[in-house]
């Protein structure tokens, strides 16, 4: 059995090289066609909503608005729940008919990220995909339009401030990335296979051959026998089976007095 090492892993790649290169270029390619002509693009839209637990101060002029601290934990202590609410089955079924009923509430779900934007933000970001970037606007927005009333009906004496979406992002499929992996793909996919097809094969080809799998001197030269079967090695002899020396060549099978 051959003798695994990094050496022996590096020098099969390079010795098959040019197949492996061509495997990475044909899946990347492959990837690349598939991203650009046959996969269904996909948008995303973000916009988001603040929701407070309605405990507004004002300074003695009125002309500013601020929330005291107290309020900033309290709103923060329900944005969980408001997370909840904004994902409940209602809200979709309101938006559903506002649409005109182009998507199924469940659709519509599928479509939608409702998520706080962190564990201290007021912020609750939501987002919507679609095939179109405008869609996907369409789909924010209008959902942003119901979300603070439906909030305020199922958790009474909040308010709450949206902050709508005014263009999408594509998010699939991510051409450059999927190109970028499938070429590494098939490269390993090429590689595994000429390391499985190197490992079964027991034929010694060369002198590297016999070292890699024996671990004994050589005193001499092992000879080429695929040039051998080939007949390259009797290339030398003149038409009559003879060399500039007389002796006769190994299919002749005598010499040139006729022994």
């Amino acid at each position: 059995m051959k003798n695994i090492t990094l050496i022996s892993l590096f020098n099969l790649a390079i010795k098959h090289i040019l197949l492996i290169i061509t495997a990475a270029a044909v899946f990347a390619g492959a990837a690349f066609a598939y991203c650009e002509f046959i996969a269904t693009p996909r948008y995303s839209a973000k916009g988001a909503i603040l929701v407070t637990n309605g405990a507004i101060t004002t300074d003695e002029s009125g002309a500013q608005t601020t929330i005291a601290n107290t309020d900033i934990a309290a709103s923060i202590n329900i944005s969980d729940t408001v997370t909840d609410t904004l994902s409940t089955n209602g809200i979709y079924k309101q938006l559903a008919e506002n649409i005109n009923n182009q998507y199924s509430y469940v659709s519509l779900k599928s479509r939608a990220s409702i998520s706080q934007r962190d564990n201290n933000s007021l912020f609750i970001d939501i987002s919507f995909t679609a095939e179109k970037p405008e869609e996907a606007v369409k789909l924010v927005n209008s959902y942003l339009d119901i979300a603070p009333e439906y909030i305020s009906e199922a958790l009474p004496g909040t308010a709450s401030s949206v902050y709508g979406a005014d263009s999408a992002a594509k998010v699939f499929p991510n051409t450059f990335t999927v190109t970028v992996i499938a070429g590494l793909l098939g490269a390993l996919a090429a590689y595994v296979v000429v390391f499985i097809i190197d490992s079964l094969d027991t034929v010694i080809h060369d002198e590297d051959d016999f070292k890699e799998r024996f671990d004994v001197p050589v005193i001499g030269s092992v000879p080429d026998f695929s040039a051998a079967r080939s007949g390259k090695s009797y290339k030398g002899y003149n038409a009559y089976g003879y060399n500039s020396y007389g002796y006769a060549s190994a299919e002749k099978g005598e010499t040139k007095n006729g022994k």
